[in-house]
């Protein structure tokens, strides 16, 4: 890739909040010297990522078995230079595509299935999480809590869809029968927040942010507000970074209690859902970052100081426009 040359960047999965942001924010923020065209898709073709992006391809569901085709044959029309991951399930989809896609010129940063597979699967998470030394609520795998309230949860899901608070015996008896792969935990009384990271090509961990998880609406954040890094998170993060083989964006939730102990209980290999808008906004242009990564630039984050009390509140806008 040239220097004052235009992109072609492909965002799928676009018609949710991560997909629309990148859109709107990659079409007004570029780096130096380049131009971005930006090309969605998405299952659904009523979505505002139709009208926002240069290029809008629908294409099949990401389970679908024509959607690997559909993906090359939008790489090849549109001379796609990089590729942004954006949904839980694009992530695995990618990572075991990467070499192909970099064979067909395309550029991601992603992390690699093993990785992927161990950390989105919360059985597996909290004990990888455990073995490195890192706190999570005690975990009792399928079995009754021994103590109430607890917490019920798919053992791999996106967001907080069908995490239950349990107050009982029979809560957990109901819930257990509900779901078909779960884990239970001990419920922790205290303040959520997330923190989002950015890893290099070398798995070397190139910025954090902690926000506060004020307000949450289906599992996204609608209202965020800037923290403050503790000493014990720092901790976390050189664990994390010394111990997991972690490339690109990711994000994990932790919850501290009344003595503001730390406890780690979700990790996703993805963007933030509605809460990467605060991160750049603190100053930590994740998305501008990575592509300065994809372009074998240097990049240095050390001297950002962001605004204290910075807070994010997410609302509806109308938007009109003709259709067929």
């Amino acid at each position: 890739m040239e220097a004052n040359a235009t992109l072609n960047i492909l965002i799928p999965s676009a018609g949710g909040l991560s997909g629309t942001f990148l859109i709107r924010h990659l079409s007004h923020q570029t780096i130096e010297n380049y131009h971005y065209r930006i090309v969605a898709a998405d299952s659904n073709r009523h979505t505002a990522a139709r009208h926002l992006a240069s290029a809008f391809y629908q294409v099949p569901a990401c389970h679908d078995p024509d959607y690997e085709q559909a993906i090359y044959e939008i790489v090849l029309k549109e001379n796609i230079d990089i590729i942004f991951p954006v949904a839980s399930y694009d992530t695995p989809f990618f990572a075991q595509r990467k070499a192909q896609l970099e064979q067909m010129g395309v550029q991601l940063l992603v992390c690699d299935m093993g990785t992927h597979e161990r950390l989105h699967n919360k059985k597996t998470l909290y004990e990888t999480m455990r073995t490195i030394g890192i706190p999570v609520p005690r975990y009792y795998g399928t079995h009754p809590p021994l103590s109430y309230p607890a917490i019920i949860k798919p053992a791999a899901s996106s967001g907080s869809r069908n995490v239950c608070k349990l107050e009982n015996d029979a809560d957990y008896r109901y819930w257990s029968s509900k779901l078909e792969e779960y884990v239970v935990t001990d419920f922790i009384e205290g303040t959520e927040f997330t923190v989002d990271c950015l890893f290099d090509k070398s798995n070397r961990l190139v910025l954090s942010n902690a926000r506060e998880r004020v307000k949450m609406n289906g599992g996204a954040v609608v209202i965020t507000r800037q923290a403050e890094s503790a000493a014990v998170l720092t901790s976390i993060l050189h664990k994390i970074e010394a111990h997991l083989k972690i490339e690109g964006p990711v994000n994990f939730q932790y919850i501290a209690d009344r003595e503001n102990r730390l406890f780690l209980t979700d990790f996703n290999t993805r963007f933030a859902s509605g809460g990467l808008p605060l991160t750049v906004a603190a100053g930590y242009d994740i998305p501008n970052l990575m592509i300065r990564i994809m372009l074998n630039q240097p990049v240095d984050v050390s001297n950002i100081v962001p605004p204290k009390g910075l807070t994010m509140y997410r609302y509806y806008q109308e938007w009109f426009t003709g259709e067929p």
